[in-house]
């Protein structure tokens, strides 16, 4: 479905004919500059698909035209085509981003059957989830068995520990809808964390004990479970991203392309959130490694070993340096980018609707330095660090199921 509506600039007047595919997702948020004095306009959309209808939220710097299709005010001068749902290719004119980019993917069927996919776990079934863990965490047996039974997970749990492993298991399988990378990752920290649990029991009850005493074999759980209850809603936007994961990356690239979606203050919080979660996450893997390599609680090093106390309280732009050393190194330090997210955490970072870029400052040897992204490769770092932060989730499932007193192999 397509809206059609105009919008005057308040700066200058001039007006602008704006082309609004209605997508999925329950909010859409849209940025352009006025093409006579590049003032930024923004408006947004709240979408009922229940009741099919939407109404208009937002307006900055603007107000709508009294033009229509068939209306002699009807202005169609300059417009713009906006497809939250789509990538917007930057150069040349189309008419429509979906037909423009529909046949992206190497196997077209087999991505837009997992975008459908991937939708529905989002709308459908991560709220069904989320009901499972508030009926976990009150320990509520009659409503838990019932929403695990509207999952699909008809097998019976008599104890909460059998609770808690399928609300696991359930999670799991939650994440392979976004884990379209790294499912070998995944299996060889699923083989480091049980080698761990065979090479020493006792330094693994030590790192347990330290989790607990810290608060991370909860808190880092509650974390992940923030970042996919975001990400649950803003996963619409980010939906054209998962192209990269299926085009031959010879033939096409991200740099072509943007996004219609501007909602750079909302990612970068969810940026900063994820970056943080994965570092602390590192501790437990970087702790398993110490405890397969060295047979202690310490991050092995080329030269001295740190110890895991220190390593924890370690700043997390000094972490890739022992990272990197370790077997599951790369699962964590590819994706570790200090500079972009101490610009993003400490204010300094900026997004220019002109030039679709966010300028963003960091301090290095030599000072202050400023560089910028392109708002499209922020939001392909967001989305990979969203899939780290499930691929990694394995630790952080472990280490609560521990903490809930489950024996036994837990991945």
């Amino acid at each position: 479905m397509i809206h059609r509506n105009s919008i005057l600039c308040k700066t200058c007047g001039t007006e602008t004919t704006i082309r609004t595919a209605i997508g999925h997702g329950s909010y859409q948020e849209f940025a352009f500059p006025c093409p006579q004095c590049a003032v930024e306009i923004r408006f947004g959309m709240q979408i009922d698909h229940k009741n099919v209808k939407f109404e208009f939220t937002k307006l900055i710097n603007g107000e709508w035209g009294t033009g229509g299709p068939g209306k002699p005010e009807y202005s169609v001068e300059s417009t713009v085509v906006l497809d939250a749902e789509n990538l917007i290719p930057i150069a040349g004119e189309h008419f429509s981003p979906f037909l423009s980019t529909v046949f992206l993917a190497r196997d077209t069927e087999k991505f837009h059957r997992h975008q459908v996919l991937r939708l529905h776990a989002c709308q459908t079934i991560w709220p069904m989830i989320e009901k499972l863990i508030i009926h976990e965490t009150n320990r509520n047996e009659v409503l838990y068995d019932r929403q695990k039974n509207e999952l699909g997970y008809n097998k019976e749990c008599l104890t909460w520990g059998k609770r808690t492993l399928q609300t696991l298991y359930i999670l799991d399988k939650y994440s392979t809808f976004f884990s379209v990378t790294g499912r070998g990752e995944n299996e060889l920290m699923r083989q480091r964390i049980n080698l761990a649990e065979v090479a020493s029991p006792e330094l693994i009850r030590g790192l347990l004990n330290y989790l607990n005493a810290t608060g991370k074999s909860n808190g880092i759980f509650v974390e992940i479970f923030d970042i996919r209850k975001r990400w649950s809603h803003l996963y619409p936007m980010f939906s054209p991203i998962f192209n990269i994961f299926y085009w031959d990356e010879e033939s096409h690239s991200l740099d072509d392309y943007t996004l219609a979606q501007k909602r750079f203050e909302e990612l970068k919080t969810l940026y900063v959130d994820c970056f943080e979660t994965l570092c602390r996450i590192s501790v437990i893997a970087a702790a398993i490694e110490g405890i397969i390599w060295i047979k202690r609680l310490e991050i092995p090093t080329s030269k001295k070993a740190v110890k895991l106390e220190d390593f924890d309280r370690m700043p997390n732009g000094s972490k890739p340096d022992l990272l990197k050393k370790l077997i599951i190194g790369n699962v964590f330090v590819l994706h570790i980018d200090n500079r972009l997210r101490n610009g993003i955490g400490h204010h300094s970072a900026r997004y220019d609707v002109n030039t679709d870029q966010i300028t963003y400052s960091y301090n290095s040897k030599k000072g202050i330095r400023q560089t910028t992204i392109p708002y499209i490769r922020f939001c392909e770092k967001v989305v990979r660090l969203y899939i780290q932060i499930e691929l990694t989730s394995v630790y952080a499932h472990w280490a609560r199921a521990k903490a809930e007193g489950i024996i036994g192999k837990i991945v």
